[in-house]
C-alpha cells in the first residue's frame, strides 16, 4: 500500500532494535531502542529504553511528535508493546509481515542506518561501545541538521527553518562552563573557569524543543578512567571549540587498544588534557620503550570488554 507523504507525520516508520545480552547494553543501561523516521522529510531520532515496553513506546512517540502535528500513519512490525502504545496515543497504525523486511522497508532501512552511523561515531570519537546511546542520538541530529547548498536539512523541512545551534562531530574536543553550582568542589579558586572536555550531542526536549543545552563529558575524568569504565554526562549551556581543525583527543588511546599496543604504553604519568592539542595522544603511543614500565598509564583493565 502507497502512503502519501508531503508533510512531517503523513507516514512515520519505526521498529525496535534489541540488543544481543548484557554486554551490548549502554552505560545508563538500555538494551533496546526504536529508531523512528518521518519519510515526508527525512527526519530521524532514536530512543534507547532499558526494555521495549509500551510506555517506553508511547514516551518516544510523544517525544517524536509535538502537540498540534498530526500523524497519518505509523508503519511498524506487529510488536504488542508498539500496537498498545499506538492505541494509546491514537495513532492509525499499518503492520508489517512477520520476517519479511521488505514489507518494513523504510524502518528496516532506517536502522540499518542509524547503526552504521553509530559505529562511525563511536570510532571516531575513541569511546567504550556501551555510550552507544549518545552515540545514535548524536548520528540522528547530526543527519537532521546536515547543511548543502542545494537541499534542504531534514530540520529545515519539518520547522520551516535552519537549525540555529553548531554542528559539532561527536568526541571533538570542546571547553566548557558548568556554573558556580556544579563546578567541583576539589577545583581552587583561581582554577580556569572552563573545562576540558568532548562533545556528545544535544539534549532535545518533546517536540525537538532546543534549549542552547549540550551534553559533554569530562576529558580529564575520562583519561583518569578505564576505557570500559563509564564517566557523568552532563549538560551545559556555554561551550566553545578551540580554532583549527576538529580534534578527537582520545582516538588515539582507543587506536592503541585496538592494534593491542596497550601492554606497550609506559608512561610516567598519564596525559594532560589540557594539553592534548599540543601532544596527542598517538604522540604519546610512539614513545613506547622510551619509558620505563614504572607508572602505567591504565588505559584499560579487561580488552575483551
Amino acid at each position: 500500500m502507497t502512503v502519501e507523504s508531503n508533510k512531517f507525520g503523513d507516514h512515520i516508520a519505526g521498529d525496535h532494535l534489541v540488543t544481543r545480552d548484557s554486554n551490548e547494553q549502554s552505560f545508563d543501561g538500555d538494551r533496546a531502542a526504536m529508531p523512528m523516521k518521518d519519510v515526508a522529510t527525512n527526519f530521524r531520532w532514536i530512543y534507547p529504553s532499558a526494555r521495549s515496553h509500551s510506555k517506553d513506546c508511547v514516551l518516544a512517540f510523544r517525544h517524536f511528535v509535538a502537540p498540534g502535528e498530526e500523524v497519518g500513519v505509523f508503519y511498524s512490525d506487529a510488536a504488542p508493546s508498539i500496537k498498545l502504545a499506538c492505541r494509546e496515543v491514537g495513532w492509525r497504525q499499518n503492520t508489517s509481515v512477520a520476517y519479511v523486511s521488505k514489507s518494513n522497508a523504510v524502518a528496516e532501512r532506517n536502522l540499518r542506518s542509524v547503526l552504521e552511523g553509530t559505529r562511525v561515531n563511536l570510532e571516531q570519537a575513541g569511546l567504550h561501545h556501551s555510550y552507544w546511546s549518545y552515540a545514535s542520538w548524536h548520528w540522528c541530529m547530526a543527519h537532521n541538521i546536515q547543511d548543502h547548498p542545494e537541499i534542504k536539512s531534514p530540520w529545515e523541512l519539518r520547522f520551516g527553518e535552519k537549525f540555529k545551534g553548531p554542528n559539532i562531530p561527536f568526541g571533538a574536543h570542546i571547553d566548557y562552563w558548568t556554573g558556580p553550582k556544579l563546578k567541583p568542589k576539589k577545583d581552587l579558586r583561581f582554577d580556569p573557569a572552563s573545562n576540558p572536555g568532548i562533545f556528545l550531542g544535544y539534549a532535545m526536549q518533546p517536540g525537538f524543543i532546543w534549549r542552547n543545552e549540550f551534553l559533554v563529558a569530562s576529558l580529564k575524568d575520562l583519561m583518569e578512567k578505564y576505557f570500559n569504565e563509564s564517566v557523568q554526562v552532563v549538560r551545559v549551556n556555554q561551550l566553545t571549540v578551540p580554532d583549527g581543525p576538529f580534534v578527537y583527543p582520545l582516538k588515539g588511546r582507543y587506536k592503541a587498544i585496538r592494534e593491542g599496543l596497550y601492554e606497550s604504553l609506559s608512561l610516567e604519568a598519564p596525559p594532560d588534557p589540557k594539553k592534548m592539542d599540543a601532544q596527542t595522544i598517538e604522540d604519546l603511543v610512539s614513545l613506547r620503550g622510551k619509558r620505563s614500565s614504572q607508572g602505567l598509564w591504565r588505559v584499560k583493565r579487561n580488552l575483551s570488554n
